[in-house]
């Protein structure tokens, strides 16, 4: 499922850049980046788009650049370049698969999963009673191998987009936040003894970001039209497709994805993206926060 209209090379991981842009959108940027001393690569795809490319060390820097000749040089509200057509390149997908593949092998191989998955499982009767770190470590928690590698492979698909988008610090932290918010309202829902793990409620969180993306930026340029809603319907045919399975979590799924729509919406219409560097790194670090105070209980 497209959630932008990003141009992307022939390889998996294009290079971090601008892309989307018209011929002469990208020589206006490229000069205003050439007269900062940035170096980059003028590209052009089979859509007749156009695409400016730099070194991963000097995005963060083009990005601040143009932001700032954007807000000096437009008299309307919307930038040329929306954060919708900019990509951040991030391996982070690979690191957060490799933690879980980590956490699921150690449980395993000591044999304690029952006990763990009792005491750090999303028990809706718990967290109604105050353990709030369940909302997060439940995220962390798998049941088999399948379970697991099911997961991992919609953290690669869509929690990878959405960090493509806003950033590693920004993304994963909106993740994290919906998909929290997905174990709590499925709590609320539930009110009784019923538990549950699986990345599953934040990968589908990350799909309610995507299609809030895409949603926000169809308003903003068509207005309140039907053709605006596709990007929600479209994220929902995918609920529906992967997460509806006779042992899946449905409500938190569906509450997960919920909650990635709110904020994403929120991110992408109230925020205005995208965040300087120092912004990205302050969420990424409490992002790293939630889950290391979550998963700190002693005695345990």
């Amino acid at each position: 499922m497209k959630e932008s209209k990003i141009s992307t090379p022939e390889h998996h991981t294009p290079p971090a850049g601008f892309y989307n842009l018209s011929a002469r959108d990208a020589e206006t940027l490229g000069l205003v980046l050439a007269s900062e001393g940035i170096r980059y690569n003028f590209l052009r795809n089979r859509r007749n788009s156009y695409a400016l490319t730099v070194e991963d060390e000097d995005f963060e820097r083009a990005v601040h650049v143009l932001w700032v000749y954007e807000a000096e040089n437009q008299s309307d509200d919307e930038p040329r370049v929306s954060f919708t057509q900019i990509y951040y390149k991030s391996t982070s997908g690979l690191f957060i698969s490799a933690l879980l593949c980590l956490i699921h092998a150690r449980i395993h191989e000591t044999h304690v999963h029952r006990a763990v998955v009792a005491h750090y499982g999303a028990d809706a009767a718990r967290i109604m009673h105050g353990e709030l770190y369940r909302l997060t470590t439940a995220l962390f928690l798998h049941g088999d191998a399948p379970h697991l590698l099911g997961n991992i492979a919609g953290i690669t698909l869509f929690c990878s987009a959405v960090v493509s988008l806003a950033g590693v610090g920004t993304g994963w932290l909106m993740i994290l936040l919906s998909g929290i918010a997905g174990n709590a309202l499925n709590a609320v829902f539930h009110g009784s003894r019923h538990v549950s793990i699986g990345s599953s409620t934040a990968v589908f969180s990350a799909v309610g970001i995507l299609s809030a993306f895409r949603f926000v930026r169809l308003i903003k340029e068509k207005g309140f039209h039907m053709k605006a809603f596709l990007p929600v319907g479209a994220g929902l045919a995918l609920l529906g497709l992967l997460g509806s399975s006779e042992h899946s979590d449905i409500t938190a799924h569906l509450l997960g994805f919920s909650s990635g729509i709110l904020l994403g919406s929120w991110y992408a219409w109230i925020v205005r993206p995208p965040l300087q560097a120092w912004i990205q790194t302050a969420c990424l670090t409490a992002a790293v926060l939630i889950v290391a105070l979550s998963w700190y209980r002693p005695g345990f």
